[in-house]
């Protein structure tokens, strides 16, 4: 199930996968990763240079981080295809605030709608989207 709460983390989901995938491709560029072949090659019981243990640290955050990033992807998906289920203008409203991160306001804007509506539809959407979702076993 996902809470209100968990809906306003979707704002930042996209900067988080972002910053993610630039540490990834940091991670990966550090050249640190190629030793790792070296170290693969070693027999048991010897011991590994000191960047070969750092090329395997890098080599386990690039996989950390790749599992945390799929995580993000796969939340935000499911989020999305449960507001497309929506009306139009539930969609547009919880798409605006919690996806793309606008403030109520611009929603407002962007919709012609009042704050009061606005509210409204959010939350009747949110009561929706959650039941949707539950309904999914999310």
């Amino acid at each position: 199930m996902i809470t209100k709460r968990e809906l306003k983390q979707c704002r930042f989901l996209r900067f988080e996968i972002a910053a993610i995938e630039t540490e990834i491709n940091d991670l990966r560029n550090s050249g640190a990763a190629a030793s790792v072949a070296v170290f693969a090659g070693k027999g048991a019981g010897q011991v590994a240079k000191p960047t070969e243990s750092a090329a395997v640290k890098v080599l386990r955050l690039t996989e950390k981080l790749e599992r945390k990033r799929h995580k993000l992807l796969d939340l935000l998906e499911r989020v999305e295809a449960a507001i497309e289920g929506l009306e139009d203008r539930e969609r547009v409203v919880l798409r605006e605030y919690y996806i793309n991160g606008r403030s109520w306001y611009k929603v407002c804007k962007i919709t012609h709608y009042s704050r009061s509506s606005v509210y409204n539809i959010n939350m009747s959407a949110i009561a929706k989207l959650i039941k949707s979702l539950k309904s999914e076993h999310f």
